[in-house]
């Protein structure tokens, strides 16, 4: 830009001088191109922000090259704008500042005074930019076309854009893998949470999924916009707690029927729900610290179980035995309540903590930090007999037990978690997982099949055959 306003492209001596319609076209397209460039980059980012692992490589599925990638794309759309705007910009320095011998540094049409006159190659003609249109100039025979000069400029961006466009839709589509949590499983039924369903009204909202293992169909239960989560099952029957009435309440489906009942109104807090029976229990917070309740499904009578003015959680139920996580003496125990006979006692009463139990008829298997590290413990109800089933100084926990088999997560080598089973029967103990996969969790077992959810930032529900050696991806959001 000249100080009298004038936007001017002038070429070295020798050169011929590129006309403004094509000066401005290209910087609007590169500048285009940069802009558009800019805003892919930005949705990369944005998928990368809901992707921390792929720093740290866990999430082989988006390798930890890709940001790389993408911020030297950005990089070089940026670096191709510049050049070629300071291109200009030095063609204009570089060129005289006075008037030809031809003219005197004034247009031959208008004799208007230029700072920076175009002057033509052929005859040497000066003009200003209004008079020196392309193919209005009666010696001009010969000009270089724009894609000519240009078009490996253009190509590369080109090229750059579709990559970059590849890229973002690839991160930006990762974004629809949301976290499928917390399986249960009863028969030929697993069910979990998933948020996939997550949008801007509703930034926390998680939908009960279904998912049959013999006519391998996914089914989603649950379709209103409130949140819900820790879906447990029993035979047709599947409770979870929801704050669709602005408060967590206590719902059940029936598979069978297809019918979903509210259980709870209380305008308190109800959650972490456990059915077996016709017996639901839930965390209850009416009181003002976390109770337990029981509610018959024959009879519709609710009960209070807990009225202790410390924690208790319900952790597992089986026929007519739960145990809830009791923290009355000042650390995490677990305790024994008998439905039937209103009675409870201490499961156990070590010093240190004991969380996540499971039981299966007589049989009850927890996580317990007594040696320093999480290890696996069984208690049996029969013989009073207690025994540790791991002890390799790890991480172990969240197990659950069926029959004579124990599932549960370890982390033993490096620092991602894998699922282990034990057979009561036989004392052996296998890996099921691979080594260096993503962190899993959550594991239960029914029959010969173990669940769990696998992921980092996007989980999914995996499943494990104990007969065949076959696991599958039970969610597909």
């Amino acid at each position: 830009m000249n100080p009298n306003g004038h936007d001017l492209d002038l070429e070295e001596d020798g050169a011929e001088p590129t006309p403004l319609f094509v000066v401005s076209m290209r910087r609007k397209m590169v500048l285009g191109v940069w802009v558009f460039s800019s805003y892919l980059v930005a949705c990369s980012l944005l998928g990368l922000s809901r992707l921390e692992i792929v720093f740290s490589g866990y999430e082989t599925r988006y390798p930890p090259l890709v940001w790389p990638i993408f911020l030297l794309l950005f990089v070089g759309i940026s670096l191709l704008y510049i050049s070629l705007t300071n291109q200009d910009k030095a063609r204009q320095l570089d060129h005289p500042s006075s008037g030809n011998e031809v003219g005197k540094g004034k247009c031959l049409i208008c004799e208007k005074s230029l700072y920076l006159p175009l002057r033509c190659r052929r005859c040497g003609k000066t003009y200003c930019v209004r008079h020196l249109p392309p193919g209005k100039h009666e010696c001009e025979q010969r000009r270089e076309a724009f894609i000519d000069r240009y078009g490996r400029a253009l190509l590369v961006t080109v090229i750059i854009v579709v990559l970059a466009t590849a890229g973002a839709l690839t991160l930006i589509k990762s974004r629809t893998r949301y976290y499928d949590l917390r399986p249960s499983i009863w028969g030929e039924i697993v069910v979990w949470e998933s948020d996939r369903h997550t949008d801007k009204k509703s930034p926390d909202r998680c939908e009960i999924y279904l998912y049959n293992l013999t006519a391998q169909r996914e089914i989603r239960l649950t379709k209103n916009p409130a949140n819900k989560w820790g879906p447990h099952i029993y035979e047709s029957k599947v409770v979870w707690a929801d704050n669709r009435s602005g408060n967590w309440d206590i719902y059940l489906m029936d598979l069978k029927t297809g019918t979903e009942s509210q259980l709870t109104s209380d305008p308190s807090i109800q959650d972490s729900p456990l059915i077996y029976g016709d017996n639901v229990v839930w965390r209850d917070l009416r009181n003002g610290n976390s109770d337990v309740y029981m509610l018959n499904l024959l009879s519709g009578h609710e009960k209070q179980l807990t009225d202790d003015p410390t924690s208790q959680i319900p952790a597992s139920i089986y026929g007519d035995l739960l145990i809830w996580k009791d923290s009355r003496n000042g650390n995490v125990d677990l305790c024994i309540y008998d439905l039937a006979e209103s009675v409870e006692r201490f499961l156990t009463t070590n010093p240190a903590s004991q969380l996540s139990p499971s039981m299966w008829e007589d049989q009850v298997v927890w996580q317990d930090n007594r040696t320093g590290y999480w290890e696996i413990f069984i208690y049996n109800l029969t013989s009073a007999e207690e025994r540790q089933i791991t002890s390799n100084q790890g991480y172990n926990r969240n197990p659950s037990i069926y029959r004579d088999i124990i599932t549960w997560s370890s982390l033993r080598f490096g620092d991602t978690w894998d699922i282990y089973v034990h057979n009561l029967s036989t004392g052996e103990t296998k890996q099921i997982t691979e080594e260096g996969k993503p962190w899993r969790n959550h594991p239960k077992v029914f029959d010969n099949i173990v669940v769990w959810d696998e992921g980092m930032r996007y989980r999914e529900v995996y499943s494990y055959d104990l007969k065949s050696g076959e696991q599958q991806i039970l969610s597909s959001p």
